[in-house]
């Protein structure tokens, strides 16, 4: 029997703000603030800046919502922080949002359901579904993601050593390995949808 997707948000309907991809285009950088207009494929718009002073790391969004019921529209201004975390292999850091909702550390925060907020898949009671779900491709990345994910909050749970007389443990490689397939698997099944992060202005704005 098939899935039922009925009143279940789909992709179309959730625009992400993805932790890689700011830090590729050279977002929290130390000892740097940085002010830009994100945009989405859906037309949806963020006012943002980034900060990174003193060891304090945020981002402050701005933006307007529309209630689809009322037609109201709602001006939102909020900060949310990150938090660098020593590498499983001590390789340096990792830079991860805290979740406005749970206060948990993610690297991907979602507006899905009418959340007003940005805030981590798991603040969700629902999943996130695509409207092409039947595809193959699509449902095979989707299907990796979820296994990867539950694997790796299994170990996550485990004892939290990571060294051993100053080398990665075999878990530790273990969980940077499985992180890395799970950021490809998330990057493969956004990329055939849409719903892409960009800049409308690369420049700086303030």
């Amino acid at each position: 029997m098939g899935r039922n997707y009925r009143n279940r948000t789909t992709t179309r309907e959730t625009i992400r703000m993805e932790l890689r991809w700011l830090q590729n285009q050279g977002y929290f950088r130390p000892g740097e603030e940085r002010t830009s207009l994100l945009s989405w494929t859906d037309g949806s718009t963020v006012s943002a800046r980034a900060r990174n002073i003193d060891g304090q790391i945020s981002l402050s969004l701005g933006y307007t919502i529309k209630d689809k019921t009322t037609g109201e529209k709602k001006t939102l201004d909020y900060t949310i922080n990150l938090v660098e975390v020593p590498s499983n292999l001590g390789r340096g850091k990792v830079l991860f949002f805290i979740c406005p909702q749970t206060g948990k550390r993610c690297r991907i925060l979602y507006r899905a359901y009418g959340s007003p907020i940005f805030k981590s898949r798991t603040a969700y009671n629902h999943s996130i579904y695509y409207e092409i779900q039947t595809s193959s491709r699509l449902y095979l990345h989707t299907t990796r993601y979820f296994n990867l994910e539950r694997r790796l909050d299994r170990l996550y749970k485990m004892r939290k050593t990571y060294t051993y007389r100053g080398n990665p443990t075999r878990r530790a490689l273990l969980i940077n390995k499985l992180e890395e397939k799970l950021e490809r698997e998330d990057l493969l099944r956004w990329m055939a949808i849409g719903g892409r992060m960009g800049e409308v202005i690369p420049e700086n704005l303030g």
